[in-house]
């Protein structure tokens, strides 16, 4: 095949250079083609060649693709097969943190002034790991309280108590393997960066979606190329994981590293040019490819049956929306599912937190708890009740409510809610379906129709919104809008009319 400019630059500096490689790639931009093809290229033996991927499916579909050029492996599991050979015996227990935790809070914290309820307690420890675990993926170490405050001031966590002293406390040992050699996930990354000598090295490591490590993960990656070079690529535009580690800003601190040049990868070969038109006031340098169609863009008020076609992706920032209008497809007759096996799991223990076999009962629950966020969120920042109701961590939990809410209409009790959950989410069960997908969600799908839900929530925008939140939602309209290969539609129909609408 023809290679474009831009990737015939990539494909010599990486054969030709002595500098490592970060490659700014668009959306659609055959990225993950492109570092498999160069890594080919080089014909080294595949012992000095390390791939790295963010999760088992991407590892195994790397390891088709190079098809024994290179070794792959997650990042997770190249760290935990360094500690195997360091440590014999070593038991994964994911949740070690949280049980840790729930043994020794009293004797940690002097400062839980509200001990008498459990329920708070929970949150407590709660707090704790995940300051925890994100003091850990950014290798924060003890004592040191300003770093601290910083991630719970990053990620607007409200503090009950002494959390930050607590964590403080944790990170005295956070980076040595445990006596009793049982680690969690985030070990596997870090624990071995304590033990660096014992790091692989390799002459070249790739890594894919570099924009979405996190500190630990970076330096894990940076060890393994030293004495050689590493390529990473990705977008800094599509950096939409800051909620749950990543580090915002890794690709530009990639970039900045000694030694390290940055080349364009700008052509979209997915979208029509009129989804990159729009693209385009997001990130200006994405082009599309010479052959391009136009393209479908349009904008519709109504919905009916004959809307939604099977392999349709129907996107939404928020959940709710998502789940209410895939039910109302399925009774109808059209298959449709809703990708993201983790939001199952979270409704699931939501509806078992109630505690409750009765539907009112749940419903009550849910409005209950609510009400407690939107008057905790006012007490601690003094704000208003419209201003709490319309903050990030209120509309969150409530979209997780709405959802549950809107499956109830389906059924007369939580046994049928639960089952409703367990089969509405189906992460692989796609063909021929109309899948149904949060912006999240969406990062590396395509499809030729995109439909687009509330776009008005694209970006979501709150008031008390941190600078990183805000970029990161843009971040998200710009994935959603270089999803659609051939028409992408924006259904332009305000959220409390979806409940009214027949399929």
């Amino acid at each position: 095949m023809e290679y474009s400019n831009y990737q015939k630059a990539i494909f010599a500096a990486i054969k030709n250079g002595k500098s490592n490689i970060i490659v700014n790639a668009v959306a659609g931009s055959g990225k993950t083609f492109t570092i498999v093809t160069a890594c080919k290229q080089l014909g080294l033996n595949p012992k000095d060649v390390k791939f790295l991927a963010f999760n088992k499916s991407i590892a195994d579909e790397l390891k088709v693709k190079l098809n024994g050029y290179a070794d792959v492996s997650t990042l997770h599991a190249f760290g935990f097969s360094i500690l195997k050979k360091l440590f014999r015996n070593i038991n994964v227990d994911a949740n070690k943190t949280l049980r840790d935790l729930q043994n020794r809070v009293y004797s940690l914290s002097d400062a839980i002034t509200i001990d008498s309820q459990k329920s708070d307690i929970s949150l407590f420890i709660s707090n704790v790991t995940k300051i925890y675990n994100l003091c850990r993926v950014n290798l924060i170490e003890s004592n040191d309280m300003a770093a601290i405050n910083g991630i719970v001031m990053e990620h607007d966590i409200d503090l009950f108590g002494d959390e930050e002293r607590v964590v403080s406390e944790l990170l005295k040992t956070a980076y040595v393997m445990p006596s009793n050699n049982i680690i969690d996930y985030t070990d596997m990354i870090v624990l071995p960066l304590t033990y660096t000598k014992f790091i692989p090295k390799f002459k070249f490591v790739f890594v894919d979606e570099c924009q979405d490590l996190n500190t630990a993960q970076r330096e894990l990656m940076l060890a393994a190329a030293k004495g050689g070079r590493f390529v990473a690529v990705g977008d800094p535009k599509q950096a939409i994981n800051g909620f749950c580690g990543a580090d915002c800003n890794s690709f530009n601190k990639i970039a900045a590293l000694p030694n390290t040049i940055e080349l364009p990868l700008s052509v979209n070969y997915r979208c029509g040019k009129n989804m990159i038109a729009l693209a385009q006031q997001i990130v200006p340098q994405i082009q599309a490819h010479e052959g391009a169609i136009d393209g479908i863009v349009d904008t519709i008020t109504k919905v009916d049956k004959n809307t939604f076609k099977p392999n349709d992706m129907v996107l939404c920032r928020t959940s709710a929306p998502l789940v209410g209008m895939c039910l109302k497809l399925i009774t109808s007759g059209i298959t449709a599912v809703v990708k993201g096996g983790d939001i199952k799991e979270s409704l699931l223990k939501l509806v078992d937190k109630a505690k409750t076999s009765s539907l009112n009962a749940l419903l009550n629950y849910l409005s209950k708890e609510q009400d407690k966020l939107a008057n905790k969120i006012m007490r601690e920042t003094k704000c208003t009740h419209a201003e709490a109701t319309a903050s990030g961590r209120y509309v969150a939990f409530t979209d997780r409510c709405n959802c549950i809410a809107n499956i109830a209409e389906y059924t007369t009790s939580v046994k049928g809610v639960k089952d409703y959950i367990a089969k509405l989410f189906d992460d692989y069960n796609t063909a021929n379906a109309v899948v149904f997908s949060t912006a999240h969600k969406s990062k590396g799908l395509e499809a030729d129709r995109v439909l687009i839900l509330l776009p008005n929530k694209l970006p979501l925008v709150w008031k008390t919104q941190l600078d990183w939140q805000y970029e990161q939602e843009l971040n998200l309209k710009y994935v959603a809008l270089t999803r659609a290969k051939k028409e992408l539609i924006f259904i332009n129909i305000e959220e409390k009319n979806l409940g009214a609408i027949k399929i």
